[in-house]
């Protein structure tokens, strides 16, 4: 009788008897897997936890630290540099490739009109140097057996248009069959045939990735791929660009290092500040901007080329003045990399670290999407729209989320939700935790 009144009472326990944070946890979490939670409040005390001190794959959550760290160090008005120099003995001009990732071929345009302009229309050689960081293309941990895919772009000195080719595939009255890149390159290559199911094959060959759209989705395709080859695409490119504007070059070479001579300098194009470009790297998540900020970290602290190693030891020089160098294992900027590793604690003071600070936190918090309104939570969490900002991760078995919330009360809370090796609907369980901090805290 006993066994089954406690039978009865859980096939009608509502959830809306739920009265506390760790009766949300309970109820909604993923049969399988592992949880982490954090919640403190506005004076960093703690508030909540479950399994806070535990490890987890963060996936782009990470991007929080990278971000902090380069706010840090280089501060939100930092630019990245892009001179185009001139040997006044031979003519020769050298283009020093900065690591900018948000370098457009349209900026291509703005630096070689300016050339134009000053009266150099011929030369021998246009020497594009690898100035940045060094040769080292991919994360350690990365799924390389996803190397085309656009969210995964190689990280080198040469970036433009984030080494991606957009790809469109038409299905308009009269275009069907049409496809349509940006830019045009012949490192990527997209072909359409027939086909009862709609899939999207790759393949690569030699320094070009194939991609053939099969079968017929009955509306436009919209897909990106990374470029194999920075250094050719580069070069390609500019290429394209001096034609264009009539210039006359012999050869368009690729250095390694700059020589050492005595140059003029012609011209310096400056991105937009860190602040911009750390915007677009938080909001919509731009995998190929963490590996550009980490290695700029090391070359700005550390002296010489960026390199993985040197961006690495600048942030764990931050976790050190934070106390958080037990909390944290990072491998990359972006949270592609397995290897990584963060506790929801780690990541929960971190965000307090930031939120601290009057220095940093205006920039910081603005960085973040907000919940039903924009980024990477645009289109998720339309019951708690513009109620909490936060930086989201995904991987495969991994979905986390952390950031800042308002209650109803008007009270402020930090929080992370990390899960790893889950199955179901990760993102219904963090809806219902922070829809009950925003009701009931």
């Amino acid at each position: 009788m006993v066994k089954l009144l406690i039978l009865l009472s859980m096939l009608y326990y509502k959830p809306d008897t739920l009265t506390s944070i760790q009766d949300v946890v309970e109820y909604y979490k993923p049969k399988r897997g592992y949880t982490g939670i954090i919640l403190l409040d506005r004076q960093g005390n703690e508030v909540f936890s479950y399994n806070a001190d535990t490890y987890f794959t963060p996936a782009s959550l990470n991007k929080t630290l990278i971000s902090s760290a380069f706010l840090y160090f280089l501060g939100p008005s930092y630019t990245f540099k892009t001179p185009i120099l001139r040997d006044p003995v031979s003519g020769n001009l050298y283009f020093l490739a900065s690591g900018d990732p948000s370098f457009k071929v349209k900026d291509l345009f703005e630096i070689f009109s300016f050339v134009k302009s000053a009266g150099i229309t011929s030369f021998d050689t246009l020497y594009l140097v690898d100035w940045a960081y060094d040769s080292v293309i991919y994360g350690a941990g990365w799924q390389l057996n996803d190397v085309t895919k656009g969210y995964m772009p190689p990280i080198s000195s040469f970036i433009l248009e984030n080494n991606v080719v957009k790809i469109t595939a038409l299905n308009r009255t009269g275009l069907y069959g049409k496809i349509v890149m940006c830019p045009q390159t012949k490192f990527v290559k997209a072909y359409r045939r027939n086909g009862n199911n709609y899939k999207i094959y790759d393949a690569i060959r030699g320094d070009t990735v194939i991609v053939v759209f099969e079968g017929n989705t009955g509306k436009e395709v919209l897909t990106t791929r990374s470029i194999l080859v920075p250094e050719k695409f580069f070069q390609e490119q500019v290429d394209s660009v001096v034609k264009a504007l009539s210039i006359r070059v012999k050869s368009i070479c690729i250095l390694k290092d700059l020589p050492i001579l005595k140059f003029d300098t012609l011209y310096v194009y400056d991105s937009k500040p860190a602040y911009v470009l750390l915007l677009d790297f938080m909001k919509y998540s731009l995998n190929i901007y963490g590996e550009a900020f980490l290695k700029t970290l090391g070359r700005e602290v550390y002296g010489g080329k960026g390199t993985y190693e040197k961006g690495l030891a600048a942030v764990d020089s931050l976790l050190r003045v934070v106390g958080l160098c037990d909390h944290f294992k990072p491998a990359d900027g972006s949270g592609l990399s397995r290897y990584n590793l963060a506790t929801p604690r780690g990541i929960g003071e971190l965000l307090y670290f930031n939120y601290r600070d009057f220095r940093r936190f205006p920039e910081f918090a603005s960085l973040l999407p907000i919940s039903g309104i924009d980024g990477t939570l645009s289109s998720n969490y339309k019951n708690l729209e513009g109620v909490f900002r936060g930086k989201t991760g995904t991987l495969t078995g991994v979905s986390t989320v952390g950031g800042y919330i308002r209650s109803k009360s008007g009270e402020d809370y930090i929080y992370v939700i990390m899960l790893n090796n889950t199955t179901g609907s990760p993102k219904y369980f963090m809806e219902k935790i922070l829809e009950f901090v925003y009701e009931h805290m």
